[in-house]
């Protein structure tokens, strides 16, 4: 089937910007620069495992061979790769050196933008551009993104927001956890104090209460947004950058949450989106599905995937493809004929004519393996073949 594609500017609806009233602000001195988002770094690293088993990191147009056996897992991020060897090391590659950062026997680990959080048995650890900080022996909840970590420390009763290298005490000397709910975002932190029976949120080095009095919120972060039904006024509203937005009159029936993005179905069974502060009615009913993820929402509109990007519609396809890879501003799919396309930061793009047996992306990467065993990976506009090691 010949394939094309339309693009659809939906125009913004009215400014839902309310100013922030919140009860009470706490003041912290700012001691580091604002966060300018973490989407303005490039993308250099990926990382396959080829026919003999040898684990390769491809960073920025080169290969090396890190391993001769292949990993027990490895996960990505902007600069550096952190992997677990074949014997259970936790291991991070970065600036062309291999480091071992815990021999034992690791329960998580999770690569962001900026920090790389791993635990083990109750242990916190970050590692950032090199420098590795143990943030707490007996930590009994935390939930850690790109740039922000929130843990309680049970040995000392605190809680406590490690964020861009900064720790910030929630509470100390407490007898129990302070919040009953919680969320991180890329760099931002959303909880209930069901003791002040406040829901906040911990954005820039602030603390910024959104609803006071409240019995129960249902919320979800991301970069820079908070999206959440108010709970004295039943409205929905979304926290982003500073202000609040009144989105809804009314609950949402469904929501999903991005880089500053909110793609909902709203009672009048309308399909919405806000990004960037601004509201784009993409439907005037409700998709087969959607799903957020990054600055990309995608959605099944009668049998076609349709791609929201920049305040932009797309239709990508008149079908439903077969495998579907999607990071950050890119999503890379197999067509009808296990032939590779993209949508890169709004453009098309047709990658490669071949049948490949998998393609996966990390940013604006993408990782390409054919059905002979063998690699490629488009990188900055061009795509490189991966030489035998």
């Amino acid at each position: 089937m010949h394939l094309f594609y339309y693009y659809l500017l939906a125009l913004p609806l009215s400014d839902t910007r309310s100013k922030i009233n919140p009860m009470k602000k706490h003041l912290l001195l700012l001691l580091f620069i604002s966060y300018l988002g973490t989407e303005i770094q490039a993308q250099k690293i990926s990382a396959y495992i080829n026919f003999r088993d040898y684990f390769i990191v491809f960073d920025d147009g080169r290969t090396d061979v890190l391993e001769v056996m292949p990993p027990q897992s490895f996960k990505i991020g902007p600069n550096y790769l952190a992997y677990i060897d074949n014997v259970g090391n936790l291991k991070v590659y970065y600036k062309g050196k291999v480091e071992t950062l815990d021999p034992g026997v690791i329960l998580s680990y999770e690569a962001g933008d900026d920090y790389l959080i791993f635990e083990k048995y109750q242990q916190i650890k970050v590692w950032h551009n090199g420098v590795l900080t143990n943030l707490g022996n007996n930590v009994t909840a935390w939930k850690g993104s790109d740039s922000i970590v929130a843990f309680y420390d049970s040995n000392y009763k605190e809680f406590h927001i490690f964020y861009h290298d900064e720790t910030y005490n929630l509470g100390d000397g407490l007898v129990e956890i302070p919040i009953t709910d919680f969320e991180v975002g890329n760099n931002i932190f959303a909880f209930i104090d069901k003791y002040q029976l406040t829901f906040t949120v911990f954005y820039k080095g602030d603390y910024i209460d959104l609803s006071t009095v409240i019995r129960n919120v249902d919320f979800k972060v991301n970069a820079d947004i908070v999206a959440y039904t108010d709970d004295e006024t039943n409205t929905f509203k979304a926290f982003f950058k500073g202000d609040i937005y009144d989105l809804e009159t009314l609950p949402p029936v469904s929501y999903k949450v991005g880089h500053g993005t909110v793609a909902y179905v709203n009672q009048n069974q309308e399909f919405i989106v806000f990004y960037n502060g601004d509201k784009y009615k993409v439907l005037n009913y409700v998709p087969e599905y959607f799903d957020v993820k990054d600055s990309l929402v995608a959605f099944n509109n009668a049998g076609f995937l349709n791609v929201f990007y920049n305040g932009v519609t797309t239709e990508l396809t008149r079908y439903i493809p077969p495998s579907i890879e999607w990071d950050w501003s890119t999503m890379a799919y197999l067509d009808d004929n296990l032939k590779i396309q993209a949508l890169m930061a709004g453009e098309r793009k047709f990658i490669i004519n071949e049948t490949l047996r998998n393609v996966y992306t990390n940013r604006d990467i993408i990782t390409i393996r054919y059905g002979n065993q063998s690699w490629a990976i488009y990188y900055k506009g061009k795509l490189i073949e991966m030489q035998d090691q």
